[in-house]
């Protein structure tokens, strides 16, 4: 009975042909999880240490071969290796935050948009690393933020997208330079975005 093993397999839909978890179990407790994704493909593993604490994350690309490894101790991450299209570790940090510096200023894809809300500090500092295209989303409280014009400079390119006409027209006033500003359509943003909701 000690050493036996059950596997817990859940489904993408009821007629149980796509794989989406697979969770292995030694006398009861989790050992492993693996993730596939929607194609049938593995996306990721988790392990755990034989006292159920975490052991590590393994991550994969579509060809199977490893793309990131998160190592844990005592439940807390340690350590966040990088691998190399040939599997091999090419990047190691410490703390999330080294990897994410690292990934926005080397790995972001510079074809795509970074948005996000002009007032976050945490957003204007992500958007000073970032070798791709970012723009600030305005909204009426921010427009009318004393300190509008000095989040405006974090940005290199000058590039908004307004909540209303009214907003629209108050920032390029306060900024007085060279902008690109487009209005939110609410009616054609994607479910996944939301939508902004005015203070007022």
């Amino acid at each position: 009975m000690a050493d036996q093993w059950e596997v817990k397999v859940r489904y993408y839909n009821d007629d149980a042909t796509n794989i989406a978890y697979i969770g292995y179990y030694k006398a009861g407790q989790l050992t492993e999880e693996s993730t596939v994704n929607a194609a049938g493909v593995l996306a990721a593993n988790r392990f755990y240490q034989e006292d159920g604490k975490l052991d590590r994350d393994e991550y994969y690309r579509q060809n199977g071969l490893g793309v990131l490894t998160v190592h844990y101790s005592d439940d807390q991450l340690s350590q966040i290796e990088v691998l190399n299209p040939a599997g091999m570790q090419v990047q190691a940090f410490g703390d999330l935050d080294g990897f994410n510096q690292w990934w926005l200023a080397n790995e972001f894809q510079n074809t795509g948009l970074l948005v996000g809300a002009i007032e976050n500090d945490d957003y204007r500092q992500l958007a000073g690393v970032v070798q791709g295209s970012v723009a600030g989303v305005v909204t009426q409280a921010a427009v009318a933020a004393d300190q509008l014009v000095a989040w405006a400079d974090a940005f290199s390119e000058q590039q908004y997208f307004a909540e209303n006409y009214e907003t629209e027209l108050k920032l390029i006033e306060r900024l007085d330079r060279s902008v690109n500003v487009s209005l939110i359509d609410q009616r054609n943003m994607p479910v996944t975005m939301g939508v902004i909701q005015s203070a007022e």
